[in-house]
């Protein structure tokens, strides 16, 4: 999804509801080493740069000439969201 704001400017918007993640803290994911998320800062989820999710949020980026994306991380209890920036370096 393609997002304007007249503060952040144009960005995407990338949903994933995990089946492994229906049920439970979203937290329970971490469990797993094939996640695409990963703990940082003391509770926060963030997406693994080695996981396919983040090269599609890049390459999103990219083509649709957009500086940020909002990755939305959610089940039926929880909804995780981390802003992340485009890498120019991937281009």
């Amino acid at each position: 999804m393609l997002v304007e704001c007249s503060h952040c400017g144009a960005g995407v918007v990338e949903v994933k509801c995990p089946w492994k993640g229906r049920d439970g803290r979203l937290t329970g994911m971490l469990k797993d080493t094939n996640s695409c998320v990963r703990e940082v800062d003391g509770g926060k989820l963030q997406v693994k740069r080695t996981h396919h999710y983040y090269h599609q949020i890049q390459a999103q980026m990219y083509m649709c000439e957009r500086s940020y994306a909002d990755f939305v991380l959610r089940n039926v209890q929880e909804i995780n969201v981390q802003r992340i920036q485009k890498d120019d370096s991937l281009s």
